[in-house]
């Protein structure tokens, strides 16, 4: 076996011991005996991924990098271009922050 092989084999198992960890069998299969609903993501294991929903009671983050929709979508909260924006369901109607090009 060769370096590299052995190399992506430590990988491999050391993401099925997480897995594992996290009460799920080696099929991939969760195992509700196992799952604490309190540690379901184990710390540090979730890095620079595209999270398309997310749906929390309490989000402790460094910095949020993206802009983020509030509610059902009519309030944006939008950090890399520093403003907050208001819309009514069709327009945009409150702009708050910087108004480079307007609307």
């Amino acid at each position: 076996m060769t370096l590299e092989e052995q190399q992506f084999l430590d990988k491999v198992n050391s993401q099925i011991n997480d897995y594992i960890k996290l009460g799920f069998n080696q099929y991939g299969t969760r195992i509700p005996s196992q799952s604490n609903p309190t540690n379901d993501v184990l710390e540090n294991s979730i890095s620079d991924r595209n999270i398309t929903t997310l749906s929390v009671q309490k989000l402790l983050a460094g910095q949020i990098t993206v802009a983020v929709d509030v509610g059902n979508g009519n309030v944006r909260i939008d950090g890399g271009n520093k403003r907050i924006v208001v819309n009514d369901g069709t327009n945009d109607r409150c702009l708050m922050g910087y108004l480079a090009g307007k609307f």
